[in-house]
């Protein structure tokens, strides 16, 4: 199964991503956009990774961004 964290900034996208890869686990960096968005700049980041949910979770935090599944 694959996690997807996402950010709201690329710096805490990439802290994520470095940390996930620092352990072991596979992890990519991309923009998320959602439809109907038009501005570029507001759009979030996504790490997607096989880390484990708990691994995951540790990094997400309600100001940094938000955990999904699937």
């Amino acid at each position: 199964m694959t996690l997807r964290a996402v950010f709201y900034e690329r710096d805490d996208a990439s802290a994520a991503a470095e940390a996930l890869q620092a352990q072991g686990y596979a992890a990519w960096l991309r923009k998320e956009r959602f439809q109907g968005e038009d501005d570029e700049l507001d759009h979030p980041w996504a790490v997607e990774t096989d880390a484990p949910e708990d691994v995951v979770a540790a990094l997400v935090t309600e100001e940094t961004g938000w955990l999904e599944r699937g």
